[in-house]
């Protein structure tokens, strides 16, 4: 049971249960990253074969 024993779960668990909020805010943080993270991959990935395809056609 390594989870129990680290101390960043440790202190997350009583973050989180001396105060509420810090989960809600955790999990809205985890979210946010997560959609971030998905709109610059679908955003950079087109733009970034656009330009490879066209720097390719230059040359």
């Amino acid at each position: 049971m390594n989870i129990i024993k680290n101390p960043f779960h440790k202190y997350a668990v009583n973050s989180t249960h001396k105060n509420p909020k810090n989960q809600i805010s955790i999990i809205c943080t985890t979210a946010h990253t997560a959609a971030i993270t998905s709109v610059i991959t679908t955003v950079i990935t087109p733009v970034f074969t656009f330009v490879l395809t066209n720097v390719n056609t230059m040359l």
